[in-house]
């Protein structure tokens, strides 16, 4: 199969992972994207994405995703 066509979904991608631990905040999930050579942050909120509440998110070639813990 050649992935190289295809989209990849924020979604997609934590699943590929092995998806979030339990000690992951789904609410607080960083995508670090190359704008303009320029390393930008976007903060999504998985937990929304899950429940249909925002479309999800397709990441672009050298996307890197940072899900930070969950507070105690």
């Amino acid at each position: 199969r050649d992935w190289s066509s295809d989209v990849c979904s924020s979604d997609l991608a934590l699943a590929l992972a092995g998806s979030i631990l339990p000690r992951g905040s789904r609410s607080d999930v960083t995508i670090t994207r190359i704008i303009n050579g320029v390393h930008t942050p976007i903060v999504k909120d998985v937990s929304k994405i899950d429940k249909g509440e925002e479309p999800d998110f397709p990441l672009e070639d050298e996307d890197k995703i940072y899900v930070r813990d969950r507070p105690f």
